[in-house]
């Protein structure tokens, strides 16, 4: 991963931010429309904007 960070870190970056912010608004997304059961606060989409900021952080670390 780090030798792929390196080489693309621009693309590795961007789907780090796809992972980490679709993680937290697709159960939302589910939720609202009656297919999972699960409680998931609303407050939980706040963390969906925090996807750039810990793929930045992520990325950054591994190109060192």
């Amino acid at each position: 991963m780090r030798t792929l960070a390196k080489q693309h870190p621009v693309v590795v970056y961007v789907v780090l931010t796809y992972i980490f912010s679709w993680s937290t608004l697709i159960p939302l997304a589910l939720k609202k429309h009656g297919m999972i059961d699960l409680p998931v606060p609303f407050s939980f989409y706040y963390f969906a904007s925090l996807g750039p900021l810990l793929s930045a952080m992520v990325t950054s670390s591994l190109i060192g």
